[in-house]
């Protein structure tokens, strides 16, 4: 009795401490083409990326432009929180839209100050969603930037202000952190090693780059998926144009896996007798413990 009585009380004075939780977490990047022209099917697109991104933990979207587009994939996935920035005067929303099963914290919003032509009719920056994953802060970053091979010193102009709002948003780099989205830039080029140098200069390693090598990765081809030759009409090309970066903070993000998602034809609605791809995208995933 006197033991037991022992127990209890160094219980409360000297309580034992949890080991430091781990969480699994799964979440996926996809530019969902659904540009006001161009695009084809993107309602019965919309319902069918809305089902099969249920499996993971999150999904970051791009282009998904239209209120009716994004409440369809939101119906679709009911369990699942989400933020998007709205809609301001005549221009375009920026077409971001974040789903995570994970309870949101703080949101976030900033436009690009440089864009070029036509590409300043939508608002295109960067979505954030600060995400309680256990009891760890994770801060994750949706971004869609200037498109176009030529416009490299736009896109430069874009990365810093980025990295400029999280250093903002997190000064003493305690928050584990993501940037996700569709960065059009092309891997193996030089415009990719000044990005990638500046990223890493600030703490973020690209996911696939570490666990995958300079190989593979291709979100963008037009060889295979023909939504893409609607776009790419002047030459076939490919290349990995979507990223995944992180950053630990107070937490370690440990990336399991990087992965091509969403890159199988499916019968987008139940008459069809055709298969087709849900984007003129690949989509990426990354699986990861955050420690």
């Amino acid at each position: 009795m006197k033991t037991l009585l022992l127990a209890i009380t160094f219980a409360f004075i000297f309580p034992i401490q949890p080991a430091n939780s781990q969480e699994r977490v799964s979440i996926a990047s996809l530019n969902a083409w659904m540009i006001p022209i161009l695009r084809k099917r993107a309602t019965d697109r919309a319902h069918m990326i809305g089902k099969l991104a249920r499996e993971f933990d999150g999904i970051f979207l791009q282009e998904v432009f239209t209120k009716k587009h994004k409440n369809i994939i939101k119906g679709e996935m009911p369990n699942f929180n989400s933020f998007s920035d709205k809609r301001s005067g005549i221009k375009l929303p920026s077409g971001l839209l974040n789903l995570t099963k994970f309870k949101i914290i703080e949101t976030d919003y900033f436009r690009f100050n440089k864009c070029q032509k036509v590409q300043c009719l939508a608002k295109k920056g960067a979505l954030r969603t600060r995400v309680l994953i256990g009891d760890k802060k994770v801060d994750i970053y949706n971004i869609h930037t200037e498109p176009f091979k030529k416009r490299f010193n736009v896109r430069k102009l874009q990365f810093n202000q980025l990295i400029e709002e999280i250093n903002l948003n997190d000064p003493q780099q305690n928050i584990a952190t993501i940037i996700i989205g569709d960065f059009n830039v092309q891997a193996g080029t030089k415009e990719y090693t000044s990005m990638n140098k500046l990223f890493e200069s600030n703490g973020f390693r690209d996911s696939w780059g570490v666990n995958k090598g300079v190989l593979g990765g291709d979100t963008w081809n037009s060889f295979e998926n023909d939504w893409g030759q609607i776009i790419d009409r002047a030459s076939l090309s490919q290349s990995r144009l979507d990223y995944i970066f992180v950053r630990d903070g107070d937490s370690i993000i440990d990336v399991e896996d990087v992965d091509i998602v969403f890159n199988k034809k499916v019968l987008l609605a139940p008459n069809d007798l055709v298969k087709h791809y849900l984007s003129d995208h690949f989509g990426v995933k990354i699986d990861f413990i955050l420690k």
